[in-house]
Formats: structure tokens, C-alpha cells, sequence
């Protein structure tokens, strides 16, 4: 099969892209691998995999120079894509191979509409995430034609692209919401090079909480704020520990805020030495996006504690209990309280190994999806 990832650089989407380009590769099997890639994004995708001892099938690489300064202006950017991709859908051809986009972008999907249709026998398949936010999210008049331009190019059916969505909540969601505008879609879990973890886990004290990166109103801003100002002052023996950004300032010797970017390295001693993720998120948020960070959270096999959402709701009805699902601020509260408290010894280590039966269900499941669309068996889901 032919990847290519038209899109990202360096350290960029480092972890999905592990994960989706090594599964690729294992479902497709053996065979005349090429990956289409900006170097140094590849170099920190070998990284990862050989931090974490996970051998891909063979390939070979081919290097490209995405987001050129001169992409600002969007006619070059399209023609840039109109030929990277006119040269893939006909080596594609040439050698009879599917060819897989990763981290799609409005102007690609236009170029690939336009030039599918000379390229029949061509087994081409859109990896779609982040951007489908797109389709609702509200922005500043200088932006809300880029969003419907998206869409324009996203509802339109073209029986020649297969999308492939990075999480089934968000499936659901977009059926739900657009019915029979939808164009036929497939999904996988976010694709994840896993860690190996000690399963089991013994009691901390203090008990330690942590999250990964910036924290915007999304990923739960001022829910944290609130959260923190309830516990300053209470007696418990609890640390909290933000891997990243929050515009918060406490004198709280309980609470670390780093507030820089953080190097792999930092993030996961870190993460090792926490025994939860929180995971704040709004109640609207995540409806078309998928967290890194639970999944962050599932690969450190870190138990979750998270407010009610679309994403958390399904990972919770999916497999269970896998932390704690709190119906608002309140019950987060109380649960990070009674936890700080009473430190529950045996259900952690139940939740952790629910968890790690979750990653292998996961793994499993990606490969029966991707097996699929790679031998061109592409059905929609129901």
C-alpha cells in the first residue's frame, strides 16, 4: 500500500500517526509498502516505536516537505496537492495498491474528489479527524467560509472514497446528526502504540492526579479552576499535576502547574507516578474529536475520573469501569475528595485491568476495520 501523510511535521500528531501507520501496515501484511512522509515527523514515528519495542511491517519512505510558507496562499497550496496527489493515485494504480491520507485537510479533499473519478480501480481511503469539527464549529467571520467549504466537499458522495473516522462515538454522533447527508463512513478506535505497564498497581499516598496539555474551555479550563479553588484549604493528601498549560495561580504546594511544553521524556515519568487522569471535559465538547489524552490515560493504564460527554460516555458504556464518569462538577468534586480520602486499593487494580483488556480489544477491533477497507471490503456501518 501507498501512506502518505500530506500534513504534519516534526513531533506533530506524533502519536496517532504511530499508531494508524503501524496498524496499516499490520493489516495490510506482508507486501510493497511506501510511506509518503515529511522526515523528521518520521523520524519521531521510529522514536516511539522503538521506545516501546513495537516492530512494524517493512517499508519503504519516500520524503516531502509539507506546510510551506506559500501555503498561506491557498491556490498554491491546491496545486501543490493536485500534483502530490495526481503522482500517488497514479503510482497507486501502477501498482495496484490502496492508498491511504492521513490528516486530511478542505483542499485535499477537494483535489481527491476531482481526481478519483480517472482513477476506478484505485482503493483510496481518507483518514478524517480533528477536522470534522469543522462542520460545527462556530468562527470568526473570516473563517465560517473555510468551514462551509469543508462541508460542501465532506457531504459529497463519491463511491471512490472510503472515510475512515478516528473514534466510533464520533460515527454515531455524525449519523445522528446528518442522517442520510452523511456519505459512507467506517471507524476505528485511535490507533495507539501501547506501552507495557505493570498491570498491578498498590496503594499511593498522597493520591495523585494528573492531565496532559493545554487547557482551553474544551478540555475543561474553568472546571479545573473551579475544582481547585473548592480544594484549596481542604485537608487532604492529595497532588495535582497539570502537564502543560492552565492560566491558574495557587499557592496550593499540592498543585503543579507547569505551564511550558513538556518533553516526551518529562510526560512520562510523570504520567507513570500519577494513579488518575482527570479529565474535565464540557459537556458539548468532543462530539466530532477524539482526546489524546484519555488515551494518554489508557496507555499509561492510568484510571480516568471525567465529567459526562459523548466521548466519555461511550468508552465508559464500551467497557466499563475504567475510572470514574461523573454527572457534573460536583460528583467530580466529591469523587477526587473521597478518593484523596479513602484510597480504594482492589478497584484500581480491577479498573487498570480492565483497562489493558480494553487496549487488546481495541487493537483487535482496528485490525478487523482496516483489514477491510485495505481488501477494498468497505461497507458502511450501521
Amino acid at each position: 500500500m501507498i501512506i502518505c501523510e500530506p500534513e504534519c511535521v516534526g513531533f506533530a500528531h506524533e502519536e496517532v500517526n504511530a499508531g494508524i501507520i503501524g496498524q496499516l501496515l499490520k493489516a495490510g501484511g506482508d507486501g510493497d509498502n511506501l510511506l509518503v512522509v515529511e522526515r523528521q515527523h518520521l523520524s519521531c514515528i521510529r522514536t516511539i516505536w522503538s521506545s516501546r519495542a513495537y516492530s512494524s511491517q517493512d517499508f519503504s519512505s519516500r520524503f516531502i516537505k509539507p506546510r510551506r510558507k506559500l501555503w498561506d496562499f491557498r491556490p498554491l497550496k491546491i496545486l501543490y496537492l493536485r500534483w502530490l496527489s495526481g503522482t500517488l493515485l497514479k503510482e497507486a494504480e501502477r501498482r495496484g495498491t490502496p492508498l491511504v491520507f492521513l490528516s486530511v485537510s478542505t483542499e485535499l479533499f477537494m483535489v481527491l474528489h476531482q481526481l478519483s473519478p480517472a482513477f476506478e480501480n484505485v482503493n483510496i481511503i481518507i483518514v478524517n479527524h480533528g477536522i470534522l469539527e469543522q462542520l460545527v464549529k462556530e468562527e470568526p467571520v473570516g473563517k465560517a467560509d473555510t468551514n462551509r467549504w469543508f462541508g460542501t466537499w465532506f457531504f459529497r458522495k463519491n463511491r471512490m472514497l472510503n472515510n475512515l473516522i478516528i473514534s466510533p462515538h464520533i460515527a454515531q454522533n455524525l449519523r445522528d446528526d446528518f442522517g442520510d447527508r452523511l456519505p459512507s463512513v467506517s471507524s476505528i478506535h485511535h490507533p495507539s502504540v501501547w506501552m507495557d505497564i505493570e498491570a498491578d498497581r498498590s496503594a499511593s499516598s498522597p493520591v495523585h492526579f494528573a492531565t496532559i496539555g493545554k487547557m482551553g474551555k474544551r478540555k475543561g479550563e474553568e472546571e479545573l479552576v473551579r475544582l481547585f479553588d473548592r480544594l484549596k484549604g481542604k485537608p487532604l493528601p492529595f497532588l495535582i499535576t497539570i502537564l502543560g498549560y492552565l492560566a491558574y495561580s495557587t499557592e496550593d504546594e499540592r498543585i503543579t502547574i507547569y505551564n511550558r511544553r513538556l518533553s516526551r521524556e518529562e510526560i512520562s515519568r510523570e504520567s507513570a507516578m500519577a494513579d488518575y487522569f482527570i479529565l474535565p471535559f464540557r459537556k458539548d465538547s468532543y462530539r466530532y474529536m477524539v482526546s489524546g489524552v484519555l488515551f494518554d490515560a489508557f496507555n499509561y493504564g492510568k484510571p480516568v475520573i471525567a465529567l459526562s460527554c459523548s466521548l466519555m460516555d461511550y468508552y465508559f458504556s464500551a467497557f466499563g469501569d475504567i475510572g470514574y464518569l461523573c454527572r457534573d462538577e460536583e460528583e467530580l468534586y466529591n469523587t477526587i475528595s473521597s478518593l484523596s480520602a479513602d484510597f480504594p486499593v482492589e478497584r484500581y487494580k480491577t479498573q487498570v485491568q480492565i483497562i489493558m483488556k480494553a487496549r487488546k480489544m481495541m487493537d483487535k477491533e482496528n485490525e478487523t476495520v482496516l483489514a477491510g477497507l485495505l481488501n477494498n471490503s468497505f461497507q458502511d456501518e450501521q
